[in-house]
């Protein structure tokens, strides 16, 4: 089973990403005045509702908890506070570190192997300067998180009818142009 997932996740290592092309390699940043303290509050996954959730309670004290529901495979986990951190990358893109943050509503072959943050797999990283092929497609990076995290991206919100609560949302770096996982603050 170890194999399939790292199969799953290791494909993308240098993707060529559709959805991600649209970007052309850089992430909305988020609207100024971004700081630490928009990240606390209470994060919902907002995609494959039907599926089950993903929450994430951020803390301003460093800490988060998550919490899953999965409906199939039937799977619930409630995490201990675990540490977060937020590191900024050369070119501006805020990247949210989460110690031991669980992928499983994302992939849940994962939960067999009870594997933490994205484990040996690849994830493309969207907001960082793609390479332009012979053929003109543009290729993302690959990378790995760094063992026991995952890592989600701040960005801006795009949505000019329903524009997300303080103008951001946190977006898991995807294993391909066909996977986007993103969290949205909920609203109160």
């Amino acid at each position: 089973m170890k194999a399939s997932w790292r199969i799953l996740l290791a494909a993308p290592m240098l993707v060529s990403c559709a959805a991600a092309a649209s970007r052309s390699g850089r992430c909305m940043p988020p609207p100024d005045g971004f700081s630490e303290a928009d990240l606390v509050g209470t994060w919902i996954s907002m995609v494959n509702r039907d599926f089950g959730s993903d929450t994430l309670e951020i803390r301003d004290d460093g800490f988060y908890r998550q919490e899953i529901h999965i409906k199939m495979p039937e799977f619930d986990y409630v995490g201990e506070w675990l540490p977060w951190k937020l590191e900024t990358s050369d070119s501006a893109t805020p990247y949210l570190h989460m110690t031991g943050m669980r992928l499983y509503a994302f992939a849940p072959q994962l939960i067999q192997e009870e594997v933490m943050g994205g484990g040996e797999g690849w994830f493309v990283d969207f907001c960082q300067e793609p390479t332009v092929m012979p053929d003109g497609k543009e290729v993302f990076p690959g990378v790995q998180m760094p063992p026991g995290e995952a890592v989600l991206v701040v960005m801006g919100d795009r949505s000019i009818l329903s524009p997300a609560p303080r103008g951001i949302s946190l977006t898991l770096l995807p294993v391909s142009d066909s996977s986007s996982w993103y969290y949205e603050l909920e609203a109160r």
